[in-house]
């Protein structure tokens, strides 16, 4: 009997433990708002982008030279993001364990790109050695506090959510997950529901010239062209760019947001962009749920889109003085 009750002391000891661990994590980001985080595979150290617009993890074929891989197999490849073409018929792959501070992501199939296969700026020319991609990103649940620059990895949304403090709203993106890279479903002033690229490694400047001075904006958004006339509270600099006063997306008013247009035929589809995210406090993606929730508040402001903010009120309110703002739908 003494050893049956201490079995089942045992027991329900073991069924109140969470085993479910955080991961906290410190990550920079970049000039261009891209998310870069320490990546260790085979006890070294990389630079990788945490890009939901790449639908593998790819890693600079020079930057695995430090590993002395002798696994590497080439076969046919595809493009690795929505945008950019491959420019070889084949790369080379093999399979790596990845870990972010101690924590294995995934052991996964990694691309090591020597040909330029995702846009050659990303790994050449803006210091990552890779980019960590869909199929990895979805293993784990993921929360960015941005002002801290700190992200925290758990398997349950449960254990990360009491990190994230002092926000006034939520907005929820649903995963649309009829696509390999990260599609989300919004509406945007109170439209129709729209599908959105979310490219946590898409970033652009905007330059307008507006009164002799150059104004230059970090795009929140890429539109369609076709899309653009169902925005409201708009200033619209035709082949260069839009502004817009207030976007209101799902229920939640966003201000001061610039976003780049179809100048090159490029943009095929409506895109969320890198610096968008400045404008909130944390970032939670919910494997489980399907779903990203970006924590809101005004003081957010303070640090991050403050500048850009002040700037297009200053513009709308001259454009307004002098009659010639584009601001409704028509």
């Amino acid at each position: 009997m003494k050893i049956l009750f201490y079995i089942t002391l045992l027991s329900l000891t073991l069924s109140s433990c969470n085993f479910s661990t955080t991961t906290k994590c410190a990550y920079e980001m970049n000039d261009n708002f891209i998310i870069v985080i320490p990546v260790t595979i085979n006890g070294k150290t990389f630079q990788f982008a945490y890009d939901t617009g790449a639908n593998k993890t790819v890693m600079s074929y020079r930057a695995t030279k430090r590993l002395n891989i002798s696994n590497i197999e080439r076969r046919p490849c595809t493009p690795m993001r929505h945008d950019t073409a491959a420019s070889a018929d084949s790369a080379c792959f093999t399979n790596l364990d990845l870990y972010i501070q101690g924590t294995k992501i995934s052991d996964c199939e990694v691309c090591l790109d020597k040909y330029g296969m995702i846009a050659p700026s990303i790994l050449d020319y803006k210091g990552y050695d890779g980019v960590l991609g869909n199929q990895d990103i979805r293993k784990k649940n993921w929360l960015f506090d941005f002002e801290n620059k700190c992200l925290m990895l758990a398997d349950t949304t449960e254990n990360l959510l009491p990190f994230a403090k002092g926000y006034d709203q939520i907005l929820d993106l649903k995963i649309n997950n009829n696509h390999s890279n990260l599609y989300i479903d919004m509406c945007l002033d109170d439209s129709t529901s729209q599908t959105f690229l979310f490219d946590t490694g898409r970033s652009k400047c905007i330059e307008l010239n507006y009164e002799g001075d150059n104004y230059i904006y970090y795009s929140a958004f890429a539109f369609k062209d076709s899309f653009i006339p169902y925005l409201t509270n708009r200033i619209y600099f035709r082949n260069q760019g839009v502004l817009l006063q207030a976007l209101k997306i799902n229920d939640i008013v966003i201000k001061g947001v610039a976003a780049d247009l179809n100048l090159s035929n490029t943009v095929k589809e409506n895109i969320i962009s890198a610096p968008f995210l400045r404008r909130f406090e944390y970032m939670l993606y919910d494997s489980k749920k399907e779903k990203i929730c970006l924590f809101y508040s005004e003081k957010g402001y303070g640090y991050k889109g403050y500048e850009e903010k002040e700037s297009i009120g200053r513009i709308v309110k001259d454009l307004t003085d002098k009659g010639e703002i584009e601001s409704t739908k028509k």
